[in-house]
């Protein structure tokens, strides 16, 4: 069959290009140590390596969720490090608050501490994250979680919302506790009490009036007189009346200092107690009688405005006396105020951050241990990785050299051939 001249040549000058294209990508992948990435070299190596490029990506992703949440987690560490370490000074300035030989100057040096101090806890449950979100809002992140409320105090404004980021295919990890846990909800003997709460009935103990106050009031013969001071707030009352023959728990809603409703709760409970409760004379005062010569103890005594929470400006309390003898009237205030009962509740309130700060450790440690898996994970996946992109360089060359000289052959035959015209066939 005879080929033209023309076709030789197209023919020729194809070959010699795909030549260069292998050549030229042998050369590539000897300077870059990998093999060519595209799918027409190796269909089924292209599929291995994109599946393993998106597991690689989910890695990654994880492995920035990882550090992210044990960013949140340090900060809230150090936070709540700080929050115990002020704590604990309330509770010092309690300790000395409850010494009879601190003076009056003594307590209010105290109370001015105390305040600071407040302050100072305020600021650390706002504490912001390295992006500028709230710590301990829940999903409130960018306005303040604590702020002071209307009825006074510090309200909560956040939620109970927790964050969760993905850390694995099966595992989501939390980046923090909320307000609420970490500060609303310490439990103490009586009940559930914010930290600020405490600390506000810390403050408020200092004052004379709540200094001078008794835990328990227990006659010492004849009749009894109690006198309500209250405020126009409705606020619950509730005390254990002890009288001659046994012991009940009394409780009343009081507004200003009305006595009825008091007067009626206790006679609601004479036929147990034996104490009959009646109007005084001056119709302000109540008058307790019992059995001669038997005594009334009062004990206990908290005092709940309308929102639930402890009465706590000192201006809610009942004057004890007994007007047959020559003693001082006893003020009685809400148990919840005297200085052993709040150096009680700061310790719940100390071990509750500590027990706080335990959790956030508990989720670092958690993070800690995903991120080294993660880190195992992207380790065993580079080699899979780079078992499929790495080039054999010794067969890289060894097939490169062959092509070179291939094609330094094709192009002496080429020449060689190109040369020759009729006449040298008719020679």
């Amino acid at each position: 069959m005879t080929v033209g001249t023309a076709h030789f040549n197209a023919t020729s000058v194809a070959s010699f290009s795909r030549l260069d294209k292998e050549i030229s990508a042998l050369q590539q992948q000897v300077s870059s140590g990998k093999n060519d990435p595209t799918p027409s070299s190796d269909l089924m190596r292209a599929s291995r390596l994109s599946a393993l490029s998106e597991v690689e990506s989910r890695l990654t992703r994880f492995d920035g969720n990882i550090n992210q949440i044990s960013d949140r987690l340090s900060i809230a560490d150090t936070v709540l490090g700080e929050v115990t370490s002020v704590t604990t000074r309330l509770q010092e300035l309690a300790i000395q608050a409850a010494s009879d030989t601190t003076s009056s100057t003594g307590r209010q040096a105290i109370k001015s501490e105390a305040i600071q101090l407040r302050d100072s806890l305020l600021g650390l449950a706002n504490a912001k994250d390295s992006i500028g979100h709230n710590l301990f809002g829940g999903f409130n992140v960018k306005d303040q979680a604590f702020v002071a409320s209307e009825a006074g105090g510090i309200a909560y404004d956040g939620d109970r919302g927790v964050h969760v980021l993905r850390v694995s295919e099966t595992v989501d990890l939390r980046t923090g506790i909320d307000g609420a846990a970490a500060f609303m909800q310490v439990r103490t003997d009586s009940d559930t009490q914010s930290l600020f709460g405490i600390v506000d009935r810390f403050v408020s103990s200092l004052e004379p009036k709540v200094a001078e106050s008794a835990r328990s009031f227990k006659s010492e013969g004849g009749a009894t007189r109690l006198d309500i001071h209250a405020t126009r707030e409705p606020s619950v009352w509730a005390f254990e009346l002890k009288g001659p023959t046994g012991s009940v728990d009394v409780s009343a809603e009081l507004v200003d200092d009305v006595p009825g409703p008091l007067i009626d709760a206790i006679n609601a409970h004479s036929a147990t107690t034996g104490v009959i409760a009646r109007l005084d004379a001056d119709n302000r005062g109540v008058v307790l009688e019992r059995a001669d010569g038997l005594a009334i103890e009062f004990e206990g005594l908290t005092i709940s405005g309308s929102n639930g929470l402890p009465a706590d400006d000192g201006d809610h309390f009942f004057e004890l006396s007994s007007p047959d003898t020559d003693t001082q009237p006893v003020r009685m205030l809400d148990f919840r105020q005297h200085s052993s009962t709040i150096l009680g509740d700061l310790n719940d309130a100390v071990d509750h951050v500590i027990r706080q700060r335990a959790d956030i450790g508990a989720l670092a440690g958690a993070a800690d241990m995903q991120k080294s898996q993660v880190e195992n994970r992207q380790l065993n996946l580079e080699k899979a990785i780079s078992g499929l992109e790495d080039a054999d360089i010794a067969k890289s060359i060894t097939l490169l050299q062959s092509l070179l000289v291939n094609r330094q052959a094709a192009q002496a035959t080429f020449a060689k051939i190109t040369q020759q015209s009729l006449f040298d066939y008719l020679r």
